[in-house]
């Protein structure tokens, strides 16, 4: 992931950030474009506060990497304790990290199970329908609109900024995203 500059001023615009300035960059997107959680709150289906409990419901379902390395036999229960043993000191550094560098895991085995953990995750809109926020009748017409709309490129704000960029702070652009 790239740094951010700090003698520049950063735009959230959907999921993608971008920075203004003598030289905007255009940094890496987190998911697409606009998430449905977030469509839904720009279209005021849902507040602010709905959206958060959705997200930590989220949250809590997600299945620890540890676990889903004993379900798939890459790790053994006394490997998962180890690294969690070093993760305590080192809290900033994520389960996967840690069992690389331990050689308990490759990179390859880290990707896999974050694969699996994502699949695993619940819907935001099986989220929001089990908060009782949506019915499933109505955050299946959402899903539906909100797919119509990525199709159509419904991202277009993102790309008329990208668009206006002047060429050398496009290629700039494209060379740090590259970089990483």
């Amino acid at each position: 992931m790239l740094a951010e500059r700090p003698d520049t001023q950063s735009t959230l615009v959907g999921q993608m950030t971008i920075f203004e300035g003598v030289r905007p960059i255009v940094l890496k997107a987190r998911g697409p474009l606009m998430q449905f959680g977030m469509y839904l709150y720009k279209r005021g289906v849902v507040d602010a506060h709905d959206l958060v409990h959705a997200y930590e419901l989220q949250d809590e379902r997600r299945v620890p990497l540890g676990v889903l390395a004993i379900e798939h036999d890459l790790l053994a229960v006394r490997d998962v304790l180890s690294v969690l043993r070093v993760q305590s000191d080192l809290p900033n550094d994520r389960f996967g990290e840690i069992a690389v560098d331990l050689g308990l895991m490759t990179n390859r085995d880290v990707a896999e199970l974050l694969m699996i953990q994502s699949d695993r995750r619940p819907s935001m809109g099986e989220c929001l329908v089990e908060l009782g926020i949506l019915t499933p009748e109505k955050a299946a017409k959402e899903l539906a609109a909100f797919r119509r709309e990525r199709e159509r490129g419904g991202a277009g704000k993102v790309h008329r900024v990208i668009s206006r960029m002047p060429n050398d702070a496009m290629a700039k652009a494209a060379e740090l995203t590259t970089a990483t």
